[in-house]
């Protein structure tokens, strides 16, 4: 070895091994399957489709025991955070949205009560004033076409 690389060594600047091998593809693989993981969780993160309305984003991280706004945080980074969460729980969160949902939808009834007979009346006078004069500016509109 040259004076100039056995300084280098001297100095701790300069290692050489003691002729061990290290098999560096097996690390690349793991590196390489750990980024394609995270590659297609933030891919089904981006797939997954959250609330826009910021109280029901707020109930919803409320639901997963998380807080519901961290400091400087904006609607739009509480909703990303939101997605995140639920990708990271995967599948039983989407199940339980898809429940609550359906829940949601069968309590969205219609209903109907009767209102006061002097409310009848104005709707009866209302229909019997506006239909005929609505019917002639119908006639008229289709004439001058």
């Amino acid at each position: 070895l040259s004076p100039a690389v056995q300084a280098g060594v001297r100095a701790g600047n300069i290692n050489f091994s003691d002729g061990g091998s290290y098999d560096l593809s097996t690390v690349s693989e793991q590196r390489q399957q750990e980024v394609l993981a995270e590659f297609e969780k933030r891919k089904k993160a981006r797939s997954i489709v959250v609330p826009t309305d910021d109280t029901q984003i707020k109930t919803r991280l409320r639901e997963f025991g998380e807080p519901i706004c961290l400091f400087g945080e904006g609607p739009a980074d509480r909703r990303e955070r939101l997605r995140v969460i639920i990708a990271e729980l995967g599948g039983e969160a989407l199940k339980r949205e898809k429940e609550e949902k359906y829940d949601e939808e069968e309590q969205q009834e219609v209903w109907y009560h009767e209102g006061p007979d002097e409310l009848r009346y104005a709707r009866l006078w209302i229909t019997e004033y506006s239909l005929p004069r609505a019917r002639e500016r119908l006639k008229a509109a289709r004439i001058e076409r």
